[in-house]
């Protein structure tokens, strides 16, 4: 027969997660938020007003997954990308109208984004297309000059002669 931990066994008996001294574990840190639509983005649905909480280490891309389920949104006909199904993927999160990492948690977002610590507020939209940067004409796309080093010139790609 297979014992079960101590730990599981003191739980069950207590009814809450407890620490080594039987003191009840406390919930994990909440953050109180508002969600809602970025004012530049028409086509897309706001969500119901309302502050949200959730634990401070929640992701970004779990705030717009639920913004995606709570709304039932659809992949635009004409930003739909081959081999990208998930609309999370077509979404970006705003703090103070600068886009959020999707890796960053809500804690940190307060902290580095929040202009106010006591309300946060996050926007989302569509994602915006992503102006294609040109290289100069002298430099391949790893920032190489055509000699193959960084920022050579014909010049200064000279090897001393022993």
């Amino acid at each position: 027969p297979q014992l079960l931990p101590e730990w599981l066994v003191h739980t069950l008996e207590r009814g809450y997660p407890a620490n080594d001294r039987g003191e009840q574990l406390s919930e994990a840190p909440k953050i109180g938020f508002h969600l809602l639509k970025s004012p530049s983005c028409q086509d897309i649905r706001q969500m119901q007003a309302g502050k949200l909480n959730a634990p401070q280490i929640l992701r970004a891309r779990k705030v717009l997954a639920y913004a995606v389920s709570k709304l039932a949104l659809e992949i635009p006909p004409n930003m739909r990308r081959q081999g990208t199904e998930d609309v999370v993927e077509y979404l970006e999160l705003l703090c103070n109208e600068r886009v959020v990492a999707p890796e960053m948690n809500l804690m940190t977002i307060r902290r580095f984004y929040a202009k106010n610590a006591d309300e946060l507020q996050l926007h989302y939209r569509w994602k915006q297309p992503q102006p294609q940067q040109s290289l100069p004409p002298s430099q391949d796309r790893r920032g190489l000059s055509k000699q193959g080093s960084p920022g050579s010139s014909p010049q200064t790609h000279h090897r001393a002669a022993y």
